[in-house]
């Protein structure tokens, strides 16, 4: 499955918000909900592998999609 950057952006702009905003905004929610709110508004998020995002290990150290 190609994975366009637009998508990989999109995946990792949606992590670093909830990482930084929305564990506040919406504490009762979790990442897996959020992640499912990104996922039936832009579509699947693909698993690891090839088309994955490069990680920043900083950044990206608990992302589990």
């Amino acid at each position: 499955m190609k994975v366009s950057l637009a998508s990989r952006c999109l995946r990792a702009d949606a992590r670093l918000w909830w990482m930084t905003l929305g564990e506040q905004a919406m504490p009762e929610r979790t990442w897996g909900h959020f992640r499912s709110l990104v996922i039936g508004r832009y579509g699947p998020i693909p698993a690891e592998g090839a088309d994955a995002p490069p990680r920043d290990p900083e950044i990206y150290q608990d992302m589990h999609i």
